[in-house]
């Protein structure tokens, strides 16, 4: 993890993730094996390298508009699949499991974020939200104090949510 200018936080899972303050994420979470696990292996191995190639481009304007445009098309790709999966747990279809997702979503507005729009799918959910700052600043102090709490703000957003419906 890497604290950068204006506490823009950057740290690299499966791809990187950049929580810089003040702006909007858009974030998807899925069911597990919601995808077969051959399916999101070679979906990464593909999406990895294209990047090592890309990262060949010499012009760095080119090159990371080339990287973008292609984590774009990874993430079109991601979404279709969940899409239009034909096997793996769709609980999301469940009306009483809905309710308790939009529940747990609902909950946390204005409080630890602002939702700006939510989307629940058979196998996957859509998030559009911004932090409240002061939910950073003592999510932040928190971090300092015990190593119980991430310093990774929309990790820990994600975890209220799950943690609230699973």
């Amino acid at each position: 993890m890497k604290v950068m200018e204006n506490d823009t936080i950057y740290y690299r899972r499966n791809m990187p993730h950049i929580q810089p303050n003040g702006v909007a994420f858009f974030v998807t979470f899925r069911l597990a094996g919601s995808l077969p696990k051959e399916v999101m292996l070679q979906l990464k191995e593909e999406q990895l390298k294209n990047e090592r190639l890309l990262y060949k481009v010499k012009d760095e304007t080119e090159r990371k508009k080339k990287i973008n445009d292609r984590r774009k098309l990874y993430f079109g790709k991601f979404d279709e699949m969940l899409d239009n999966a034909t096997s793996g747990p769709c609980w999301l279809k469940d009306e009483r499991i809905v309710t308790v997702v939009a529940d747990a979503i609902r909950f946390h507005d204005k409080k630890e974020y602002d939702l700006l729009a939510y989307c629940i799918m058979p196998n996957h959910v859509h998030l559009v939200f911004t932090v409240r700052h002061d939910f950073i600043t003592s999510m932040r102090a928190k971090a300092r104090a015990t190593s119980t709490t991430s310093r990774y703000i929309v990790t820990d957003i994600l975890r209220l949510i799950k943690g609230a419906t699973a």
